[in-house]
């Protein structure tokens, strides 16, 4: 028992949770019922001091790393793996702009002068 709306697809943060595991907790109320959903933290360096009270150096290090694949960051903790099926335009925001910039990188490409 718990709180399982069935229309939730938007989560936003304003700050950061404490720890990977709660983040994932919290996000995973979006979506249940298999509808596109997203997760949305803001956050600043300030929210990411390590003398925050309760935060955890997982959340930490996930906010900091703005060069790998949020869901790979989000389940590795855990022993889980992204799927393959899911495709990078459709992952997080890290994998859609390394899909558009690679999209924008072949047209180029293909440009005839």
């Amino acid at each position: 028992m718990g709180f399982d709306p069935p229309c939730v697809t938007r989560i936003i943060h304003a700050k950061p949770p404490a720890s990977i595991a709660q983040y994932l907790q919290e996000i995973g109320r979006a979506g249940r019922r298999g509808q596109q959903s997203h997760a949305i933290l803001y956050y600043n360096k300030r929210d990411l001091a390590a003398n925050t009270p309760g935060i955890q150096q997982d959340i930490i290090k996930y906010c900091s790393d703005d060069t790998r694949c949020l869901r790979e960051k989000l389940l590795e903790p855990f022993g889980f793996q992204k799927s393959d099926q899911i495709a990078n335009d459709k992952c997080c925001s890290i994998c859609k702009s390394k899909s558009a910039a690679s999209h924008s990188l072949s047209a180029m490409e293909n440009v005839e002068i």
